[in-house]
């Protein structure tokens, strides 16, 4: 009995250790290939998605370092961040150096960025955006921004935050172009089933964070607000709004920073590539950057 009390206690204290200063200093990356008829050319699109950086301290603009030269390695199309740049605005004074750090990031075409739910808090809606177009990246807030990639014109819709910004859903995606492919960038990931009313081809969130630490028999019980149907990886969806046999496929982020409590268990921080191709038999154009 001793020996298994023994046991269980250096596996609990392993986990703690391991959840609290293991974990969440990893950066993981995650790639997915998406097929699509709506995207034509020859040559595939590369897409690096971060998220939910929540920087509090030191510790966590260091740990954004290490992202940042991750991403710069991938050498990607296009740079997308879906929110939550900080977790308290009155803790936050590193602007500076945060603004270094995003505006070294590269893109061969563009960096795009939305409003989390902690980007609106404590007056920092001003503040985010001003950091984030300082970085060059675009701020996306209930717009469109259609640009071509190898000549293929590629629709980037940013969505508000759900929660605490202006929801504009609606009158933002009813603006789509024709003959586009359509990438929608929300960050609360169950906002999806407005999402899949209208021609999307791929929505890109976080908020969710995998849940940082899934609960046995129950992932979703700790889980944020609107991040209970989708919390975690991939998902393919029927959309009635696109073509035969077409989907929208739905990626989550497990972002790179932690909540409420520092830790992570099973969900590391992780960077997302996306690699968009054409389905084979459709018609291609040539590249022409």
């Amino acid at each position: 009995m001793k020996k298994i009390k023994k046991y269980f206690f250096f596996c609990f204290a392993f986990i703690i250790i391991y959840a609290f200063f293991i974990e969440p200093s990893f950066v993981w990356t995650k790639k997915y290939t998406i097929k699509s008829t709506l995207y034509h050319s020859n040559h595939s699109m590369t897409i690096v998605q971060f998220s939910d950086t929540h920087l509090r301290n030191q510790h966590d603009v260091n740990h954004l370092k290490i992202v940042v030269k991750k991403i710069n390695k991938i050498n990607s199309d296009i740079v997308i961040f879906t929110g939550d740049l900080i977790s308290d605005i009155r803790k936050f004074s590193y602007a500076k150096e945060v603004n270094k750090l995003l505006l070294s990031i590269h893109a061969k075409y563009k960096k795009f960025a939305i409003y989390g739910n902690h980007d609106h808090g404590g007056y920092f809606t001003e503040a985010y955006e001003k950091l984030l177009l300082d970085s060059d990246f675009i701020v996306l807030k209930n717009n469109i921004k259609t640009l071509y990639i190898n000549s293929q014109k590629v629709s980037f819709i940013g969505i508000d935050d759900y929660m605490l910004g202006k929801r504009e859903i609606n009158s933002t995606l009813s603006k789509i172009e024709k003959n586009s492919f359509s990438i929608a960038l929300v960050h609360e990931p169950d906002v999806a089933k407005y999402i899949l009313h209208y021609p999307v081809s791929l929505q890109l969130s976080g908020h969710s964070h995998g849940g940082q630490f899934p609960f046995p028999f129950s992932p979703t019980l700790f889980m944020p607000p609107f991040a209970k149907n989708y919390y975690k990886g991939k998902y393919v969806l029927k959309n009635n709004s696109l073509p035969a046999n077409e989907f929208t496929t739905l990626i989550v982020n497990n972002g790179i920073g932690t909540s409420k409590i520092p830790f992570r268990f099973l969900t590391p921080p992780e960077l997302t590539i996306i690699e968009v191709k054409t389905k084979s038999g459709t018609n291609l154009v040539t590249s022409g950057r």
